[in-house]
């Protein structure tokens, strides 16, 4: 196991545990997987009224059913040469987006800036940079700048913010993702850093890109979902900013006139990603997104602890391997159920994992399983050689 993440997970389980104190968790957990059973077994429902709300706060709403459409969309809404300031997103990073456009673009979260700096790949839902040295770190800052920093956590984080913090104010789209839209016509994004509330805001235009199961039915269960993703995403009791995006700026405070485009942003767009959720809840797969996202269940995974990113599709864990199309990655599975142990809303991963393997088979797998169910052995009972050999 990578020593970065051996230490990560004791400072995760010992916040954590602080941050539940006095909360009864399986009340709170039995409470959070019905808001997300509701939210998916309605979506429909629910994406009509959050379209109709959104619409009328001001909000400029696409929906996307491919990357690719998404791709499209953005870029009606952004020109080429518009400068971009960006938070951390796995929507974003799911869409490709970024490599299909020739804007620039800043990075303005800490870890996924740590991750672009060392050349290295996101490993974490929430913590990007969790498998990143200090050492490699440093040593990528001196390569790449000349700078001399201190190899302490605090230094590193003030040399970002300085490298950050300048560029946000030059941007003119912001670029954001979303922990939840609700049908009644809000968006919450959830931070500790402060950069998404400059994201947001300073920019004229914000885009935000999500995705159809991020959608619940209101505010008030929006709120639960941040305290859940406080607590089990980063083991704090809240996060530092809970930021609840209701439409572009406005003031009427010139004979009550509303007028848009005060000190936030004059324009807000919203796309909405399908990119095989639908299909996902036909396949008998919906489990998967009841998955808030919070990356809990990594840190006990053995599975992840091995592979990191290359434990799913997009996504790391069980919500990545229900969109995984590799064999090889749904075998690596151990079944332990640590992940259903430590999600905050119980996802059952091995009823996901078992569903997809069997997706998955060839029919020659599905024939062999067959014999094997009807006569003990994958050949049949026919006497002699076997007609067919099969690969597992």
């Amino acid at each position: 196991m990578i020593p970065e993440l051996v230490t990560a997970k004791k400072v995760y389980a010992s916040n954590k545990k602080k941050a539940l104190k006095g909360i009864d968790q399986e009340i709170f957990r039995d409470e959070l997987r019905a808001i997300r059973e509701n939210a998916i077994k309605n979506l429909e429902q629910l994406w009509k009224k959050a379209v109709k709300n959104l619409e009328s706060s001001g909000f400029q709403v696409y929906h996307a059913r491919t990357p690719a459409q998404l791709v499209k969309q953005f870029k009606k809404i952004v020109k080429p040469s518009d400068r971009i300031a960006k938070s951390k997103s796995n929507v974003i990073k799911e869409s490709g987006l970024l490599k299909k456009i020739k804007n620039k673009v800043i990075e303005t979260d800490c870890g996924d800036y740590l991750v672009g700096l060392c050349d290295e790949e996101p490993e974490h839902p929430v913590t990007p940079a969790i498998a990143i040295s200090v050492e490699r770190i440093l040593k990528k800052i001196k390569e790449k700048t000349k700078d001399e920093v201190q190899a302490t956590p605090e230094a590193i984080v003030k040399w970002v913010r300085e490298q950050i913090r300048p560029r946000i104010f030059e941007a003119d789209v912001g670029l954001t993702g979303a922990n939840a839209v609700t049908s009644e016509g809000s968006v919450f994004i959830l931070e500790n850093e402060g950069n998404i509330g400059l994201v947001s805001r300073i920019p004229e235009k914000h885009v935000i890109i999500t995705s159809l199961d991020k959608i619940v039915e209101s505010n008030e269960e929006a709120m639960k979902t941040m305290k859940a993703l406080s607590i089990y995403g980063t083991g704090s009791r809240m996060a530092s900013y809970v930021n609840v995006i209701s439409g572009p700026s406005k003031t009427a405070d010139v004979q009550k006139k509303l007028v848009t485009g005060m000190q936030g942003a004059r324009e807000v767009h919203i796309i909405i990603l399908d990119n095989g959720r639908r299909d996902l809840i036909k396949k008998g797969l919906s489990e998967a997104l009841l998955c808030l996202g919070c990356g809990s269940c990594l840190y006990y995974c053995p599975a992840y602890q091995q592979l990191l990113s290359g434990f799913g599709n997009h996504y790391i864990g069980p919500k990545g391997l229900a969109l995984e199309t590799n064999w090889k990655k749904l075998y690596s599975c151990t079944a332990c159920l640590a992940c259903k142990e430590n999600c905050p809303v119980r996802i059952d991963a091995l009823k996901i994992i078992r569903k997809k393997r069997s997706m998955l088979e060839s029919p020659k797998n599905k024939k062999m399983i067959q014999n094997i169910r009807r006569t003990g052995n994958p050949f049949g009972n026919k006497p002699g050689k076997p007609e067919e050999l099969y690969c597992c």
